[in-house]
Order: C-alpha cells, then sequence, then structure tokens
C-alpha cells in the first residue's frame, strides 16, 4: 500500500468535509445492532463481555461502531479520538444523548492518554498512517493488562 496516497485521500476527506463511511441516516438500527453483534461474535466477544468495561475508540468516523456499544451493551465508558472535523460534528450528533462518552479532538499520533482501557477498537484506519507500526505500538500501550485490542484492516 502507498502510504503517501492514503494521506492524500485523508487530506482529501477533511478538505471537502467528506466522511467516506456509513452514517447512521444510513442504516436502520436492527441492521446495524446485527451487523456489529455479528462482528463481535465472529471474533469471540459478547455484548456481555462489554460490561462495566472502559472502551477507547480511534478514528471512529461516525461512530456506527460506538453507537452500537451504548445502545446495546452495558459498557460502561466509551472514549472517540478523532482528528476530523466531520467525524467530531457526527459524533456529536448521533452521541448526543448517552452521557458516558467522551469525545476527544486529537491526532492519535499526538494524543496523550495516561488511562488504560479494558478495549482499545480501530477499524480501518491503521494503513492510513505514515508508520502503522508506530502506532499499532502506540494504541498498544492503551490497554489495561488482559485488554483487548480490536483492529480491522481493509
Amino acid at each position: 500500500m502507498n502510504f503517501l496516497a492514503t494521506r492524500e485521500y485523508l487530506d482529501y476527506y477533511e478538505k471537502y468535509k467528506i466522511l467516506p463511511v456509513l452514517s447512521l441516516s444510513d442504516l436502520k438500527i436492527t441492521v446495524l445492532k446485527q451487523q456489529r453483534f455479528g462482528f463481535f461474535y465472529k471474533i469471540g466477544i459478547t455484548p456481555n463481555d462489554f460490561m462495566n468495561k472502559e472502551v477507547l475508540e480511534l478514528c471512529p468516523g461516525t461512530g456506527v461502531n460506538s453507537y452500537y456499544l451504548l445502545k446495546f451493551t452495558k459498557v460502561k465508558h466509551i472514549t472517540l479520538v478523532d482528528n476530523s472535523s466531520s467525524s467530531i460534528k457526527e459524533l456529536k450528533k448521533i452521541l448526543k444523548d448517552f452521557t458516558n462518552k467522551t469525545i476527544i479532538n486529537e491526532d492519535i499520533k499526538k494524543v496523550k492518554i495516561k488511562k488504560k482501557y479494558d478495549y482499545v477498537i480501530i477499524e480501518n484506519a491503521l494503513l492510513g498512517f505514515d508508520n502503522p507500526s508506530k502506532i499499532f505500538n502506540k494504541i498498544y500501550n492503551f490497554l489495561k493488562p488482559g485488554g483487548c485490542l480490536i483492529f480491522t484492516i481493509s
């Protein structure tokens, strides 16, 4: 993969305020629930596994995943970190009814988080960085001992 080309795409999305992912308005809630449940179930995680857990989601895009976790699991708290103004706007909109979330507008390369989490999630974003292994090592350090890192690459 050409990381420079990926960076150019990300810059383009930011310049034109485009979110290259689905919005919650694009999905029926039942479809979202089935899709996200199926994803987590296939990797061996059930809704009960999130009960009273602290979750960090990096580059959450439109927040579809976070919405699922907040609405359909008993997650204790979720922290979302994104540096896209379009993403932050969408996150604030779709997650406005949930109080157990924190939204941080920061580049994950620069964010300083001392807290440790039970789950750290980054989906389809890792390869968008110049040095994905450096980012991977950084986010791995956000985990509590025995915590779970969930990442996807497309």
